[in-house]
């Protein structure tokens, strides 16, 4: 299996689960996932688990400092060759900064921000971690996607401040989406989500996981804590379900084939 390789600024380069109880969420995804944990060897990334199959990297884990300020949630990171200019371009563009730019020693620069819509995201320029290792396949992340009230801020300002070039998949207040594609791949989706967030949930960045049978994976995410959030159904694009882990972080699983 060939690896992955973030090439593409601005396209997602990996993501990042902040958890409440680390151990119970490091259990989970092993035994749903069949992932592998390996805790970082770097005294800036104390706590830092890597999550990995097939030796190749697949997403982080860390502790939510947020606390009872924030829930758990699945972050998703975007490819930056240079933190502080895409820092600064985020500013420029409407959006504002939770982090600016810090230097994790070795393995990159990592900054956190929020977009016009209030959605948090990353921004990721690699040092040693260059991001995912493998992308697209069973048990790996497989697509990302913004749900947000503020549809047309939100696409303008990724245009503005990531440089996506962005495809209309539709603009009807039943279906209202679009997608940034690059080297004619689609990398992200944005949806205008304003009829259909639930109340007191804010904007956010969706990660799909793939998995060969969603129906068994939903089976194993009730057997170890999860909740099923959207039932699963067959679409044009596999089929689909929405979930959460053990400790409530949610996160979408998509079929794919290995």
């Amino acid at each position: 299996m060939p690896d992955h390789v973030n090439t593409v600024p601005g396209a997602p380069c990996w993501v990042e689960l902040a958890s409440s109880d680390v151990e119970q969420s490091l259990a989970f995804y092993v035994e749903v996932f069949d992932w592998e944990a390996v805790a970082g060897d770097h005294s800036d990334a104390d706590g830092y688990i890597t999550f990995y199959r097939s030796n190749k990297k697949l997403a982080g884990l860390m502790k939510n400092s947020a606390g009872a300020a924030g829930t758990d949630n699945w972050m998703t990171y975007m490819l930056a060759p240079d933190a502080v200019a895409a820092a600064s371009a985020v500013e420029t563009a409407g959006g504002s900064l939770v982090a600016p730019p810090m230097v994790v020693p070795e393995m990159g620069t990592s900054a956190i921000a929020v977009d016009p819509g209030g959605a948090a995201f990353g921004l990721w320029q690699p040092g040693e971690h260059e991001g995912f290792g493998m992308f697209g396949r069973p048990g790996s992340a497989v697509w990302h996607e913004l749900h947000t009230r503020e549809y047309t801020e939100s696409v303008a300002f990724y245009e503005r401040a990531l440089g996506w070039t962005m495809e209309s998949m539709g603009d009807s207040d039943d279906f209202r989406y679009s997608r940034f594609v690059a080297d004619g791949v689609p990398r992200a989706g944005i949806m205008d989500a304003s009829r259909h967030l639930r109340d007191g949930v804010a904007s956010n960045w969706q990660v799909y996981f793939g998995v060969l049978d969603v129906d068994a994976t939903l089976g194993r995410i009730l057997a170890h804590g999860g909740e099923v959030i959207e039932a699963p159904e067959d679409t044009p694009f596999g089929r689909l379900a929405g979930v959460t882990d053990s400790t409530g972080a949610y996160f979408k699983l998509t079929s794919v084939t290995d």
